[in-house]
């Protein structure tokens, strides 16, 4: 796409524009689309950052269920295995006892052997206490259907497995835009639902468990820049500008070759000395060189910031880095200024 932008714009100019113009206008699109790729990432992380610090405040007020909507906006924004620790203490404030479940079990099967023994040991045991008073839900529908429980999106059919909820607890279980149902579930037991045609679920037991769970700390401070867990904008971001940098490359090694063949008819004209019909080429070979450069210039910083980028989101959670790039034009042509952390 960013090719045939370029492409277009080039196209829309006066084939007697000389080719340090072209170049020239090359150059500050690429600048310009380079920009906006960086642009785009830095806002998608100070979003992630807003929403993790929401969720501390929330959590702190009393507002569980809130807290834990934003925790995962911040986890789908600027994905951390982190944060799947304090998704599961808002839910288990909240008494969602089978998210918080599922969510501390998330946690420790992502972080592994990057989480510090005393928080395994807790959680562990938070986990034995939860399972206690957690049911399971096994719904049977067509494919496709987005399934919500109590209002909130479990996944799309067909599932993986049974739903973990609280036990003891009426939920509301709804599978794209057919009705919904109400289903109680006792604990470390299994109700069926089933919702493909013709219409029918089994009635689980009423089995009742009273159980109340609080979490042993606030929210974790940990941050919200880590490895990617999948394919982030940061990772696209710098494969765009690893091509634009070899575009530009390209460019530069095309506008040598023709400069070294202006050099050679200079010399060839100008054996004996170079007259005044020959001050065009000699204007011509002096272009290309300085656009050879300039590509070349251009593209190498295009290229490294890309591997940068690149580098950054497969990056260990505990390192943070910060990338900020700004171009600057001037009558003269543009470039960039790269300032980092890593």
């Amino acid at each position: 796409m960013y090719i045939y932008q370029v492409r277009f714009v080039l196209q829309q100019l006066d084939r007697n524009l000389n080719e340090d113009i072209m170049i020239r206008l090359l150059l500050l699109v690429l600048i310009w689309l380079f920009s906006i790729s960086i642009s785009a990432v830095a806002a998608e992380k100070d979003s992630a950052l807003a929403a993790f610090e929401a969720g501390t405040e929330q959590f702190k007020a009393g507002d569980y269920i809130e807290a834990a909507d934003s925790f995962r906006k911040a986890n789908e924004l600027r994905p951390n295995w982190k944060l799947y620790y304090n998704i599961g203490q808002s839910e288990a404030a909240a008494k969602r006892h089978g998210l918080a479940l599922e969510a501390f079990e998330t946690y420790l099967s992502k972080g592994g052997d990057d989480i510090q023994k005393d928080r395994v040991e807790e959680l562990e045991h938070e986990i034995d206490r939860l399972r206690k008073i957690v049911g399971f839900i096994q719904i049977s529908a067509p494919a496709g259907a987005v399934v919500h429980i109590d209002e909130m999106p479990r996944g799309e059919t067909p599932l993986p497995g049974a739903l973990m909820v609280a036990a003891g607890v009426v939920h509301q279980v709804r599978v794209g835009d057919l009705p919904s149902r109400t289903v109680k579930v006792a604990g470390q037991q299994t109700a069926s639902v089933n919702f493909a045609p013709p219409a029918a679920s089994t009635t689980p037991s009423d089995t009742t468990v009273h159980s109340e769970l609080r979490p042993t700390t606030e929210p974790s401070a940990e941050g919200t820049t880590s490895r990617p867990e999948h394919r982030n904008k940061m990772k696209t971001s710098g494969f765009i500008t690893l091509g634009l940098g070899a575009a530009a490359l390209i460019g530069g090694a095309v506008t040598g070759g023709l400069a070294l063949s202006a050099n050679e008819e200079v010399k060839r004209n100008c054996d004996g000395g170079c007259y005044s019909d020959n001050y065009d080429l000699l204007d011509r070979a002096d272009h290309l060189a300085l656009s050879t450069d300039v590509l070349i210039g251009v593209g190498s910083v295009a290229a490294v910031v890309g591997a940068v980028l690149v580098v950054l989101a497969k990056k260990k959670p505990n390192e943070a880095a910060t990338v900020h790039v700004q171009p600057v034009f001037s009558a003269s042509g543009g470039g960039l200024i790269i300032e980092g952390r890593f």
